[in-house]
């Protein structure tokens, strides 16, 4: 089973993102996903505990970048680049169509 995935250049460039979360402006000590997947809580500096509804399903880290995609049940994709805090782009309405 092969999975591919081409995002044209065009395409890239007209995304937005669908949601950021910006309200942690400390550190982040820890991250855990629900059982079901769900939400994601979120353990910080400022001793607090955020829940985020956080329906990833699946990462994908490049092997060249510092860039990775995030895929969800609410069919996002987001590709992120670990040196900014937003997503880059977002793509809406997404299956990943498998290959055999």
């Amino acid at each position: 089973m092969v999975e591919e995935l081409r995002i044209s250049v065009e395409t890239l460039t007209s995304m937005v993102p669908a949601r950021c979360h910006r309200d942690n402006d400390v550190r982040i000590n820890s991250l855990q996903f629900s059982p079901d997947g769900f939400s994601l809580l979120v353990g910080s500096d400022d001793d607090t505990i955020r829940i985020y509804d956080a329906s990833v399903v699946g990462l994908n880290l490049s092997p060249v970048d510092d860039m990775f995609l995030s895929w969800g049940l609410d069919r996002t994709l987001f590709l992120w680049d670990l040196r900014i805090p937003d997503p880059v782009v977002c793509f809406f309405n997404f299956f990943l169509k498998q290959l055999y």
